[in-house]
């Protein structure tokens, strides 16, 4: 087995014990062991994923119409026991607590006017906020002074603009005190993401199903910068690498280059950076409720990808497109069904002082979805893509943090990707 570089570089400092998580609508509730020996790394890296969802849910108010039992976030006290479990084992860990405090306490914030010109506030999912330890105070601090410098701004604004502005504003306000102790990996800033849902004006080459191919899709675009050269990006960027890590970006179990028979691994795959154009192989796997069999999304993609440095050797650029080319599996418990559109980019530019640009865009829509019964569910497949592309977007944070993997082996082992 090659070596993994996040190996070496997260210490573990969990607690002895266990804790008691209550999950979901319906009341079930499950033993979560704290202690390394206590517990495989595949389901600490499996409740992370239940616990973003759940997270990146709440945040878009994911409908609570009726759901498939399949598709219910854990509850959110649970979701920030983990995130805070989770933060004691690595940067990474500490990372995703920091964007979960972020998201919920901006969504979850409520402002009034309590006098004419004057305005008063409530953070709201405080029990998540109290279970994952956020600094309430320091919060508190930042959303007055973020509410004071945007009257003082505008000393007649309405209470409906003035939420319009703090919506903006705030996120990075909390970023930027969250990180004054230090970054909790590398120096991230100016992270934004847009989930759309209508008026697509999506232009693209791909090849797309006949009829309104935009009908029921999703668009997220996330933006950030990150003190990391545009090289180093690519590496990590490119889809071979996209399954190097699990602490880094846990939501791909496999990536490989096809060979010509589009069945079998590439034997000796281009080098991750570099300028390539082929099909890809992709494993998704992404956790609803980890304690319960099945309660995954599950996708078996395969990708034309063009992988694009300029120049090639020392780039001050990087793009990746890819487009797709066949949807080979997909299972949510006892759902099944597939995509049809999966497509999008990935732009890396260099900025002074050391700094890159990343800007990723990514369109998807659920096709074919079926309970087992028979009966179509692509419109609730659907609406929970806004949470999932959302919570893989700004999961860049982490994958543009993570240590350079190993150059691929060549020749790779002999096999076809995908579960075993």
């Amino acid at each position: 087995m090659a070596h993994r570089p996040w190996r070496g570089r997260s210490g573990v400092v969990l607690a002895a014990g266990c804790a008691v998580l209550a999950l979901g609508a319906g009341g079930a509730s499950a033993q979560l062991a704290a202690g390394p020996t206590l517990r495989s790394q595949r389901q600490a890296w499996r409740e992370t994923q239940a616990a973003m969802l759940a997270v990146y849910a709440n945040v878009q108010g994911f409908p609570e119409r009726e759901l498939p039992a399949e598709l219910e976030p854990i509850s959110l006290v649970a979701a920030g026991q983990i995130l805070l479990r989770e933060s004691t084992r690595s940067g990474f860990g500490e990372s995703r607590r920091r964007r979960a405090i972020v998201r919920l306490a901006s969504a979850g914030l409520e402002i009034h006017e309590s006098a004419p010109g004057e305005f008063g506030f409530a953070l709201g999912h405080r029990d998540f906020l109290e279970a994952v330890e956020a600094p309430l105070p320091g919060i508190e601090a930042t959303v007055r002074e973020v509410i004071d410098a945007i009257v003082r701004e505008d000393p007649g604004v309405g209470l409906a603009v003035l939420r319009e502005r703090v919506a903006e504003r705030l996120p990075p306000a909390l970023f930027a005190r969250l990180d004054r102790g230090g970054y909790a990996v590398c120096p991230v800033e100016d992270l934004v993401t847009v989930v759309k849902t209508s008026h697509i004006d999506w232009q693209s080459g791909c090849a797309h199903p006949p009829g309104d191919w935009k009908s029921q899709l999703t668009w997220a675009t996330t933006k950030l910068r990150v003190k990391r050269p545009v090289g180093e990006l690519a590496k990590l960027l490119d889809p071979q690498n996209w399954d190097a890590s699990p602490e880094c970006n846990p939501y791909f179990n496999e990536t490989c280059v096809l060979a010509p028979d589009l069945v079998t691994c590439r034997a000796c795959p281009p080098e991750p950076g570099s300028a390539w154009n082929a099909p890809v192989y992709e494993w998704f796997e992404m956790y609803w409720d980890p304690w319960k069999l099945g309660f995954k999304s599950q996708l078996e993609n395969r990708l034309a990808i063009l992988s694009a440095p300029t120049p090639a050797t020392n780039p001050s650029s990087y793009r990746l497109d890819y487009c797709l080319e066949a949807s080979l599996d997909g299972r949510v418990g006892l759902l099944r069904g597939g995509i049809d559109v999966d497509e999008g980019f990935t732009l890396a530019s260099a900025q002074p002082g050391g700094w890159s640009a990343v800007e990723a865009h990514k369109l998807i829509r659920f096709q074919g979805w079926k309970n087992p019964f028979g009966v179509p569910v692509d419109g609730v497949m659907n609406a929970s893509s806004g949470v999932i592309l959302q919570n893989m977007g700004e999961a860049l944070v982490e994958q543009l943090c993570c240590g350079l993997p190993d150059a691929p082996s060549c020749p790779r082992r002999p096999g076809t990707p995908g579960p075993r």
